[in-house]
């Protein structure tokens, strides 16, 4: 069954691969409007405030050392599993 809501500082597991991941945002694409998920691998032991702060700090100095993930929002709803 798909995601109903998709909510940024939430952890999803992907049901492929079994890796979790935390949304950071949701938005959409400036041409099509269409909706995407902006998510990021989650780290053990880190809280989604200091993440977003560290995520922050990265894109503005333009050094972006972590992978981020952009995927349609109705995909991502099926590809992946909010963790309790």
């Amino acid at each position: 069954m798909p995601i109903q809501y998709i909510l940024p500082g939430r952890k999803y597991v992907n049901l492929k691969t079994g890796e979790i991941y935390q949304v950071f945002q949701v938005g959409s694409h400036s041409e099509t409007d269409e909706g995407l998920i902006v998510y990021v691998p989650a780290k053990k032991g880190s809280s989604f405030r200091h993440r977003l702060g560290l995520l922050f700090l990265r894109f503005a100095s333009v050094l972006l050392l972590e992978r981020v993930w952009l995927r349609p929002i109705q995909l991502f709803a099926t590809k992946f599993k909010e963790l309790p």
